[in-house]
């Protein structure tokens, strides 16, 4: 399939709404202390790339926007400055009805910091836990008050890796009153014994204080309004994470970031240098086998099952002897991992602590069967 020769190479649903995503790495701190170049010339990046990608979505309502460029490398002007071209360049949409998320690091979210995000429109914060054994509870109570002083609607947390602590420190917020995270998400962090072990008493305990689980690196507690929309099937998975908005279609702006278009994934340049005279951001492959498998993999994460009924009528597909063979090696003794009933595969407890496993397998034999199943080989890439 050819890809059009123009600056965002998307093609786009006038009516349908848009996410952006804001990103550049942490080091960059570190990379603009030691020179040539400056937070300035990453300012004048983002406003270039802004305007680079508007042309022919910038009239889409963006109903999800998510500003993850380190707090300790912008001050004031430059944020007040990037949203100033960003709504010029796109259209807003109204605060109540839309997600737009800034992040902070644990230390790093004040008074000033929030009324700053808060006059700009910004409704949700996320705080982001780096290695650690343990949480500050005493910064904890902190950020989550003064979010709540500037009226914030959500707290989420965001952990790079499992905390066999977490739940203790829920536990002890809501001892003192606090209000608990809507939302708290899992980075990748590497495959250890230990983090195996505290992922297990995270799951158990996360689900005893009432959260529901997305995928199984999320968890949402459950009058939030991602739990109902797991509940009502309305949930949307992009390689951003998870939304409710109805976003398909993120743009991501900023060296290092991603954009996710339909099956197509751009990749922007990481280095400083190439991303600022980048012209349009790298085609990379979707980790998918073929984009018609997307809806097999998006109903496990987002819903742990599998209407195999519908996918044989929909497109042909018997699913069940191809899961069956990609997950019979998987298998823990004594532990079953998923059911099926009146034509539903849907998975255990124990299937969806495993699911990043059964998923693996599952596109492996997924990408095997490309051009089998039918439908399959028109779109495989």
């Amino acid at each position: 399939m050819a890809i059009p020769a123009n600056v965002c190479g998307f093609s786009a649903a006038p009516h349908t709404p848009l996410g952006i995503s804001l990103y550049a790495p942490g080091e960059y701190s570190r990379i603009f202390a030691a020179g040539p170049y400056t937070s300035r010339h990453l300012v004048e990046g983002l406003l270039r790339e802004l305007q680079l990608r508007s042309p022919g979505i910038g009239q889409r309502k963006v109903s999800w926007l998510d500003w993850q460029l380190p707090q300790s490398i912008l001050d004031s002007a430059d944020v007040t400055e990037i949203m100033y071209f960003l709504g010029r360049c796109y259209s807003l949409g109204e605060v109540n009805s839309c997600r737009y998320s800034v992040t902070f690091d644990l230390e790093d979210f004040n008074e000033v910091r929030a009324a700053l995000f808060k006059g700009l429109g910004f409704n949700s914060v996320e705080i982001r836990i780096e290695d650690c054994k343990t949480l500050n509870l005493p910064a904890l109570l902190r950020s989550i008050s003064i979010a709540a002083d500037f009226h914030y609607q959500h707290v989420n947390l965001t952990l790079t890796r499992p905390l066999a602590s977490l739940v203790k420190t829920l536990k002890q917020l809501s001892a003192r009153g606090s209000t608990l995270p809507h939302c708290v998400s899992l980075g990748r962090f590497p495959c250890s014994a230990e983090n195996s072990r505290n992922f297990d008493a995270l799951f158990t305990g996360m689900t005893t204080l009432g959260y529901r689980v997305l995928g199984n690196d999320c968890f949402v507690s459950s009058d939030s309004a991602l739990a109902r929309a797991q509940r009502q099937r309305q949930l949307c998975l992009t390689n951003h994470g998870y939304n409710c908005q109805g976003v398909t279609d993120i743009i991501g702006l900023g060296p290092g970031n991603s954009s996710s278009w339909g099956s197509l994934h751009r990749q922007n340049p990481r280095q400083l240098p190439a991303y600022l005279t980048a012209q349009s951001p790298d085609r990379i492959p979707s980790g998918l086998p073929a984009h018609n498998f997307k809806p097999v993999l998006a109903q496990l994460l987002c819903y742990h099952n599998l209407d195999l009924t519908y996918f044989r009528r929909r497109y042909q597909w018997n699913l069940l002897p191809l899961i069956e063979q990609a997950w019979s090696q998987l298998q823990p003794p004594g532990r079953v991992l998923y059911s099926i009933r009146q034509g539903e595969l849907r998975l255990t407890a124990a299937g969806v602590r495993s699911l990043a496993i059964l998923c693996d397998a599952l596109i492996e034999h997924l990408r095997a069967a490309t051009g089998t199943l039918p439908g399959s080989a028109s779109v495989a890439e």
